[in-house]
């Protein structure tokens, strides 16, 4: 199965990774201070990993945390090196790739 859990990293992992740029994508708009934006995103990751319905390893919901941090430093990065316009499209992209990837995801294991 290719969304089988994996001991530290599987296809759920780059949907957290994805969410990292998503949300890190919304604090950039909302023009939220970058490292506010980055605890917060923390937070929301680790709050999400201790409610998921899916049983992980620890070694994969610890990683799952650090790639949705690594997901909002890339996106953070990248929105200062890119006019407005560039940006709102990187950004619709990553999102539809975030939510085509989590219905993937909701499908095959259900």
């Amino acid at each position: 199965m290719i969304w089988q859990e994996g001991i530290y990293f599987d296809l759920w992992s780059v949907i957290h990774f994805l969410f990292g740029m998503v949300f890190g994508g919304i604090i950039i708009f909302k023009k939220v201070k970058p490292w506010k934006g980055f605890i917060f995103t923390l937070l929301v990751a680790i709050v999400w990993e201790m409610i998921e319905w899916v049983p992980e390893i620890i070694s994969n919901q610890i990683l799952d945390v650090l790639l949705a941090g690594g997901g909002f430093l890339l996106i953070n990065c990248l929105s200062s090196k890119m006019d407005q316009k560039r940006f709102k499209i990187i950004f619709i992209l990553l999102l539809s790739l975030f939510v085509a990837g989590n219905i993937w995801g909701w499908i095959s294991i259900s």
